[in-house]
């Protein structure tokens, strides 16, 4: 399987096991977006470090419904 370019990110509270989980792939440079989507609050703080420290900066996030956010993050050209 290539590896993806882009990827959406719906676990439902998994979010950090998932992170762990797929560790080789979103720290592979040919990975250039991800959208998460995420509650605020929890766990968001971590995951947003998490995907800077691995060169996904955060973009911006679009509100699903209150408390329910999808996340862009993408790396610099």
């Amino acid at each position: 399987v290539p590896m993806p370019q882009h990827m959406k990110i719906d676990v439902d509270g998994s979010e950090l096991s998932f992170l762990r989980g797929a560790k080789k792939t979103v720290e592979n440079p040919q990975l250039r977006t991800v959208i998460f989507e995420l509650f605020k609050g929890q766990c968001f703080d971590d995951i947003v470090g998490h995907f800077d420290s691995v060169g996904l900066k955060y973009r911006h996030e679009h509100e699903v419904e209150p408390g329910l956010v999808n996340v862009t993050f993408g790396r610099d050209a």
